[in-house]
């Protein structure tokens, strides 16, 4: 079985995801994954509502999930991203990440 991992990825400034920064996503993740999902949530951050997408992949390669995380991270300007994987959350720092 291959594990599942969830990257939490903030909107850049607060703002509602558009459908071209959605597809943004898709196409990076797919540089990196051949197997993805992608789901638009609300989350909490610093006491405020940010809108979020959770990017699941199956991985064996925990490194290379990081690794997309923080260049997901760097796409949209943010200096943490959240990582999620067998109910625990790890905060990838984004400037300590590969860059594709």
């Amino acid at each position: 079985m291959t594990p599942i991992y969830t990257i939490y990825l903030g909107s850049k400034g607060a703002a509602n995801w558009s459908a071209s920064d959605v597809v943004a996503v898709l196409e990076h993740t797919k540089k990196w994954f051949k197997f993805a999902t992608i789901i638009e949530a609300h989350g909490i951050y610093k006491e405020e509502l940010v809108p979020t997408l959770l990017i699941k992949v199956g991985a064996t390669d925990v490194v290379k999930v990081i690794d997309l995380a923080g260049n997901l991270g760097k796409l949209f300007e943010q200096e943490t991203v959240g990582l999620e994987h067998d109910s625990q959350l790890k905060i990838v720092r984004v400037s300590d990440t590969v860059t594709l």
